[in-house]
C-alpha cells in the first residue's frame, strides 16, 4: 500500500473512532456529574438549568451533593425558614416584601466548601433575591449574593454580621437586566473564596479571593432582600 494510500486509511479510521460529546439530557436516572434527576419524569436534566452543563464560573461542578426542585408534598424537612417561606406549587416562595434579610437554609450538607446553582425569579419593587452560603446556625452570619434587577442591574456579594446587618464586600454595576420577574439562574462556590454569577448575563460575575470577614463554615440557602421570590431549583456540589 503506498503512503498516500496510508494516510487516508489512516484518517478514515481515525474520523470512524471519534466519539460525540456525552449528552444524557431527557436520559433515564441515575445521572452522571453536572445533572439532576427529575422525579417527575426520572430523567436526567441539567443541573444548571436553562443555561445547560456550562457554568458561568467558567468550571464545571464536582460531584452532586444536594438537590431540591421542590416537587414534593411537602417542604424537606432539611430546610429552616422564617414564616415568610412556603414550599407552593413546584417552588419555594419567600412573599415578605418587608424582611430585610429573609433566608431559607438547608442543613442536608454538611461540608463548609461547595458550589450552589438556584432558579428564581423576583417580583416587580423590592430590592433583592439570592444564594446565601457559610450560613451560621447560631448566629446571623453568613455571606450573600444578591441580585437586584432593574434600570440598572447590581450583582453584589456581602457579609452578614451577627445583628443581622449587611456590608458589600465587592459588586459589579451597571449590568444588563431585564424584568424582575424573569427566571434567572445563580451559581455560588465558596472555597478558599467567593465567586457568584448570573448564567447569561453578559460580566455579572463577582469575586473575591479572602473576604473579611472569614466565616469559616456554615449552611447553603436561598435569601431575599425586601422582594418577594420564587426559587424553582437549588442544587449543591462538590468544588
Amino acid at each position: 500500500m503506498g503512503a498516500a494510500v496510508k494516510a487516508v486509511a489512516v484518517i478514515a479510521l481515525a474520523g470512524a473512532c471519534s466519539v460525540p460529546a456525552l449528552d444524557v439530557t431527557h436520559k433515564q436516572c441515575p445521572c452522571t456529574t453536572g445533572y439532576v434527576c427529575d422525579d417527575a419524569t426520572n430523567t436526567c436534566v441539567s443541573a444548571l438549568g436553562d443555561a445547560g452543563p456550562s457554568s458561568c464560573l467558567g468550571s464545571e461542578p464536582g460531584a452532586l451533593i444536594f438537590s431540591d426542585d421542590f416537587e414534593a408534598a411537602t417542604l424537606d424537612a432539611s430546610w429552616v425558614t422564617s414564616a415568610g417561606w412556603a414550599q407552593t406549587g413546584g417552588a419555594l416562595v419567600q412573599s415578605d416584601a418587608n424582611d430585610q434579610l429573609a433566608v431559607a437554609y438547608t442543613t442536608a450538607t454538611t461540608t463548609s466548601s461547595y458550589r450552589i446553582v438556584a432558579t428564581m425569579s423576583g417580583t416587580a419593587g423590592g430590592t433583592g433575591l439570592g444564594i446565601a452560603v457559610r450560613v451560621s446556625e447560631t448566629s446571623r452570619e453568613q455571606y450573600d449574593c444578591l441580585w437586584e434587577p432593574g434600570a440598572t442591574g447590581v450583582l453584589v456579594l456581602q457579609s452578614t454580621n451577627n445583628g443581622g446587618a449587611g456590608s458589600t464586600i465587592t459588586q459589579q454595576v451597571g449590568l444588563p437586566s431585564g424584568a424582575a420577574t424573569d427566571s434567572i439562574t445563580m451559581e455560588m462556590l465558596a472555597n478558599g473564596g467567593l465567586q457568584c454569577c448570573l448564567d447569561g448575563v453578559p460580566g455579572a460575575t463577582a469575586a473575591i479571593s479572602s473576604p473579611t470577614p472569614l466565616y469559616a463554615g456554615g449552611q447553603p440557602g436561598l435569601v431575599t432582600d425586601r422582594m418577594p421570590a420564587t426559587f424553582t431549583s437549588v442544587t449543591a456540589f462538590a468544588n
